[in-house]
């Protein structure tokens, strides 16, 4: 106990802060206790020293107390704080802090390593909870309301210590809206949740409880100051915590999970008791006997065990007389698009292999949970089959909360698997959802070693060498499915038939087709696009400042995925990983990778580490997409509007889909010698001022090149051809976004070039050229030796057109006077006549007689 009050110490040096000038003790437990009216109080221990500690037990409570400056200031403008110290944890839900009616106040609570508040016997206030008490040592704890006229956005905090001195608050607590209680309830109660009955009561030990207002939120060392340090036992305390501890441990001691194991715990406890018998034993030896009975543990489920989870709730063996056990069954939803997943559900307690799970420590504190039928793990929660607790092909990460007397919650996140339909009869079972509880209801679970069957372990593992994963299964059983490694995503061969004999390591050879290219580095994973999108909306998901946004601006008529807007590199991203492990995804603007730490409504951002996400078919998304979820959380990564959230839909809002893309030069220049010139880059880029773009799609009769002026957008689109119109001169476009593609692209005649080396024009298609003696300009027809340079474009012509002309002509520079072949490096005289024999030095419009052509 000396450690804790060096913790304080610690506290009180490292976290200073200056109390405001309008802050105010308006109470403490010696004032409280003095006016509280109940006749079964709880009293002053003797066992403590550096503090005063009231022990509540026997149901003990400090209630009906009347403190007119602690209602006013609760009804008033203020914030309201009631600090303390805790010795914890606690072994069930237990009121230490009471006020108002049961409609109309609020309850401060703890349960177990959790603190939480509520309005008083209706809900909890702005969902605050947090598990963060230790056990067996003194813990500080205070909780802050705003009084209920507050105008303050700010509502309130609450505030735990951990070993390292630390806080944890949260600005959600807020009286506003609750109406102000009857004047009999218009008290207060410590340790128990009503002024007149010790319901809810606390069992344990409060020191220090002090009420302070103040006109701002106070900081942490500002209430540690006020409330003063932690107690520490007296000799008498630490015999008397110790003979508390040897009967806890006896009342919960047995053979089997969730209990201590008389092997484990008789020795300690006969030792402990002779120590405290014996009145010569020293402070520090009574210590080390206490510590080594907080260090004794009931007996938790190990890999390699198969295990049933038997329902605790007694009504079920009263009324129904039979065991009730979760299982996995297999459920399909209705209408039109039907999705087919495996589901846990509770019936008739059976040794059938739906029954039975392994529970394998998974090195964090939590559990990997995993039905022995399907090889599936416990993990997703909710859809897409409604309210259902459902399994999934990786793994999460399970909390087993005890109870006492060998029951434990389940819990999948922040969710206790409980019987739904609990009063069905025989045989009949429900689905397992999500529900409060604790000791002996429909969500307390006995967890029970399965000795009828022989465990056998299967390893899968791919043959390269690049993830192996373990299944526990049961001798006689079929070879388990493969799950655990993407299988959405991966085709597996030579897995074995037949029968498990024991345990086996089995190579499978494994075909992956993940829809999005990746990289086992930020270096070498290439770079890709990414959209979030339902239907064929597409949204372009984006670094902005720090945070992580979509695009919420799409259409489905939409050219490409960036909706013909000019993007930079805010917009790309890296998937970096392999299969063994998952995938982190990067963004290129930013240098970070995207993290998700919290389940739903918490947005998502960006961290120099980021977090690994596993890969899963879309459930409702498009060909080529796929969803992120991270291995430890119940929710996908989900868009609401523009920012991501969780969300435990696999759906159209959850759907990604990848678009590779490659990066180039930061800018083209584009030298124009005349009047006319080629574009075609692989990246958005501003239009220069003066300059005209254009389009071909027809020639004329007289083979005059018809041109359509685009006007919108009025940038250039990246790998989209043009002719360009400007004033002789070189133009720069600059890189403003990323290689769309590298392949030859079409629009009407003109085909852009952008791979690098060019591409040979096909005989027949025609290329810009100017004529060296006059400077006119017009496109001319090749034969299958000519290269068109990368961000160059040609023309051809469809197969539809009649036998096409050796030249085509801008309409204002129509000319064949000396044109120089482009073909031999010969010059080719001209000649052209009209129909009645006059020469001509240029085309007129009508026929016209080239060489003894008509033209």
């Amino acid at each position: 106990m000396r450690k804790i009050s060096s913790i304080l110490t610690l506290l009180l040096l490292c976290l200073c802060g200056n109390l405001s000038a309008r802050t105010t003790v308006i109470a403490t437990m010696a004032q409280l206790a003095e006016a509280a009216t109940n006749q079964n109080k709880a009293t002053v221990s003797a066992d403590w020293t550096g503090a005063t500690v009231y022990e509540f037990s026997d149901d003990k409570y400090l209630g009906g107390i009347s403190n007119t400056d602690v209602v006013n200031a609760l009804e008033g403008d203020k914030y309201v704080t009631v600090a303390m110290w805790v010795y914890g944890n606690t072994s069930s839900l237990q009121c230490v802090f009471g006020y108002g009616d049961q409609n109309n106040g609020v309850k401060y609570q703890l349960d177990g390593t959790t603190m939480s508040a509520t309005n008083k016997s209706v809900a909890n206030i702005d969902g605050v909870t947090d598990s963060r008490l230790a056990a067996d040592q003194w813990n500080f704890v205070a909780f802050t309301v705003a009084g209920k006229t507050k105008s303050s956005n700010a509502k309130g905090r609450y505030y735990m210590t951990t070993t390292d001195a630390t806080y944890w608050t949260k600005d959600a607590l807020k009286l506003a809206g609750m109406k102000t209680p009857a004047n009999s309830s218009q008290k207060i109660a410590i340790g128990s949740g009503n002024q007149g009955e010790a319901r809810e009561n606390f069992t344990g030990y409060i020191a220090n409880l002090t009420v302070i207002t103040s006109d701002e939120l106070l900081n942490n060392s500002a209430l540690a100051e006020l409330v003063g340090s932690a107690p520490t036992p007296t000799i008498s305390g630490l015999r008397f915590l110790i003979n508390n501890r040897i009967t806890h441990i006896n009342q919960h001691k047995g053979e089997g999970i969730g209990y201590y194991s008389p092997t484990n715990v008789d020795v300690p406890i006969t030792n402990a008791q002779t120590a405290v018998g014996n009145q010569s034993s020293t402070f520090d030896e009574l210590q080390n006997h206490l510590n080594t009975l907080n260090g004794l543990s009931i007996t938790l489920p190990e890999a390699g065990k198969i295990y049933r989870i038997v329902s605790a709730y007694p009504n079920f063996e009263t009324s129904q007389s039979v065991k009730k056990a979760m299982y996995a069954a297999t459920e399909t939803t209705t209408g039109n698009n039907p999705v087919t997943a495996n589901v846990v559900k509770w019936g008739d307690a059976s040794t059938e292999n739906a029954y039975l799970w392994a529970i394998v420590p998974n090195g964090n504190g939590g559990y990997k949970i995993q039905n022995v039928a399907t090889s599936q793990y416990m993990g997703l929660w909710g859809d897409p089959i409604g309210n259902r607790q459902i399994l999934s092909n990786l793994p999460n990460s399970i909390t087993l909360k005890w109870l006492g007397q060998g029951q434990f919650n389940i819990m999948n996140g922040s969710n206790v698997l409980h019987t739904e339909g609990h009063v069905n009869g025989t045989g009949e079972s429900g689905p397992i959802v999500n529900w409060g509880g604790g000791l002996s209801s429909c969500s307390a679970w006995y967890i029970v070693e399965e000795k009828s069957k022989t465990p056998a372990s299967i390893t899968y593992r791919s043959i390269e060498g690049l993830w192996s994963n373990t299944i526990v299964t049961v001798v006689g059983a079929p070879y388990p499915p493969v799950t655990g490694f993407y299988n959405n995503f991966v085709n597996f061969s030579n897995i074995p038939q037949g029968t498990v004999q024991g345990d086996e390591t089995v190579d499978l050879t494994a075909t992956y087709n993940f829809p999005f290219s990746y990289g086992p580095t930020v270096g070498t994973a290439p770079t890709v696009a990414l959209d979030v999108h339902g239907g064929e909306a597409k949204y372009p998901l984006y670094n902005n400042s720090g945070n992580l946004r979509v695009e919420y601006t799409a259409n489905t008529n939409a050219l490409d995925y960036t909706q013909g807007a000019t993007k930079n590199n805010t917009y790309f991203w890296k998937i970096v990983g392999n299969p063994a492990h998952g995938f982190k995804i990067y963004n290129v603007s930013a240098k970070k990778f995207i993290l998700q730490t919290n389940d739903a409504d918490e947005e998502i951002t960006l961290d120099a580490d980021g977090t690994t996400f596993q890969v899963y078919n879309s459930k409702a998304g498009l060909d080529n997409s796929f969803c992120l979820k991270v291995p430890s959380r119940s929710y996908y990564i989900n868009h609401r509007t523009t920012k991501l959230q969780g969300w435990t839909k696999p759906d159209g809002g959850s759907s990604f889909r990848a678009y590779e893309i490659n990066d180039v030069e930061t800018s083209y220049n584009l030298t124009l010698i005349g009047q006319y010139g080629t574009l075609c880059v692989p990246f958005y880029a501003t239009m220069p001022d003066g300059m005209k773009l254009y389009s071909n799609n027809s020639v004329d009769g007289n083979g005059v090149l018809v041109l359509t002026q685009i006007t919108s957008p009025a940038i250039i689109e990246p790998g989209k051809p043009y002719i360009v119109e400007a004033a002789p001169g070189t133009y720069n476009f600059s890189n403003t976004s990323i290689l769309t593609s590298t392949e030859t692209t079409h629009e009407g005649n003109l085909y852009g070039v952008v791979a690098s080396g060019g591409k040979t024009v096909p005989a027949g298609s025609y290329v810009l050229a100017r004529n060296k003696t006059t400077g006119k300009q017009g496109f001319f027809r090749t034969n299958g030796s000519v290269t068109c340079p990368q961000y160059k474009c040609y023309l051809t012509l469809p197969a539809t057109s009649p036998t096409a002309a050796k030249e085509l002509y801008f309409d204002n520079e129509g000319t064949t006077t000396g044109i120089e072949a482009i073909f031999g490096g010969e010059n080719e005289e001209v000649v052209i006549y009209d129909l009645s024999g006059k020469r001509l030095n240029r085309l007129q419009k009508g026929v016209n007689i080239v060489n003894g052509h008509k033209v």
